[in-house]
């Protein structure tokens, strides 16, 4: 029975988080199954100080603010973890990284090189998305994370990381060794029971579910978050005006963010190739879809900074209020 080492390519907007926070929480089911996950984290993106050319020096370090010697470090713990499930005799070795897709082919031969001679067979996998709703989604995480504001993100054209990535892979491991799965294609909550399957493994059903993700952000949210993060201050989830206005943000319902008509017709144009491409050598495509009629992104803002002002009003004309009815004492001692 041929030995893998299942390399998951974590391409944004995949559900990448959710996939390894699950394989995480389930080490346990996995070894009873022949896998190991190696390590305690919920990935294995140190292993870039080892696989790619900028080894302890990338970026993925820097913004850390780790030296050269402490990331070569944590490279080399994560190399231990996965001699140590070497040592247990697993049929399966699984890493799952964001940072493998940065990975060119060289440095894929020469992964594929270190593997082999532990008596495994590298082989890699990534889900896809939609182009459109790959491009929504990563919108709606950058105005989560208030990484940048929606103008900017429509201005970015549709990134073509799936092709970059299968076409490294092909070059270094051959077709039958890259795997390519459609998202959407598979069963809500089951990528992880998917990417098992691929692996060649059979988890006892329903015993390895994804673990669920944030809430969501309807696509009203999105646009209103996006006007609060013009005035907040700072990135992540602990920005004031964020933490302000979060429930109310999350407990809104609706369709999730769809992009405007014209930014949803450059990112198909943009993705086409891409598209044929991945048809061409996986038989795996996304059709052009029709571009619904909704607002432009100028009529979203304009609706979403007139709201928040209505809001922001309503809140102040409230403080004054609950200020007047302030006991004279209460007035008194807090002036």
């Amino acid at each position: 029975m041929v030995k893998r080492v299942l390399l998951h390519v974590g391409l944004g907007r995949t559900d990448t988080r959710t996939i390894q926070r699950t394989l995480a929480a389930h080490r346990p089911a996995l070894a009873r199954i022949g896998a190991v996950y190696p390590g305690e984290g919920d990935a294995h993106n140190d292993l870039i100080g080892v696989t790619h050319p900028k080894g302890p020096r990338h970026g993925w370090y820097r913004r850390r603010g780790l030296s050269p010697e402490a990331a070569q470090q944590l490279a080399e713990k994560q190399l231990s973890a996965i001699r140590a499930g070497v040592a247990t005799g697993a049929s399966v070795i699984i890493l799952s990284s964001g940072y493998f897709q940065s990975l060119g082919a060289e440095d894929l031969m020469r992964l594929d090189q270190q593997v082999s001679g532990l008596g495994y067979q590298l082989e890699t996998l990534c889900f896809l998305r939609a182009p459109l709703t790959h491009t929504a989604n990563r919108i709606t995480q950058g105005v989560r994370q208030n990484s940048a504001r929606i103008s900017q993100m429509l201005d970015r054209p549709y990134p073509p990381l799936a092709r970059e990535h299968c076409e490294a892979a092909l070059r270094a491991l051959g077709r039958k060794r890259v795997h390519l799965r459609r998202a959407e294609d598979l069963q809500t909550g089951w990528l992880t029971a998917n990417l098992l399957r691929v692996a060649g493994l059979s988890p006892v059903p329903g015993t390895v579910r994804d673990l669920p993700g944030p809430p969501p952000l309807c696509h009203d949210a999105v646009y209103l978050l996006d006007a609060i993060n013009a005035a907040d201050v700072g990135e992540g989830p602990e920005r004031p005006l964020f933490k302000h206005h979060e429930a109310e943000l999350y407990a809104m319902k609706g369709r999730p963010f769809v992009l405007p008509p014209d930014a949803a017709r450059r990112v198909q144009a943009h993705s086409r190739i891409e598209q044929d491409w991945l048809f061409r050598h996986f038989g795996v495509s996304y059709p052009a879809l029709k571009i619904r009629d909704v607002p432009t992104h100028w009529q979203e803002i304009e609706w979403a900074a007139d709201a928040l002002a209505e809001v922001t009003r309503a809140e102040f004309n409230q403080s004054i209020h609950d200020a007047q009815d302030w006991p004279p004492q209460s007035q008194a001692m807090s002036a």
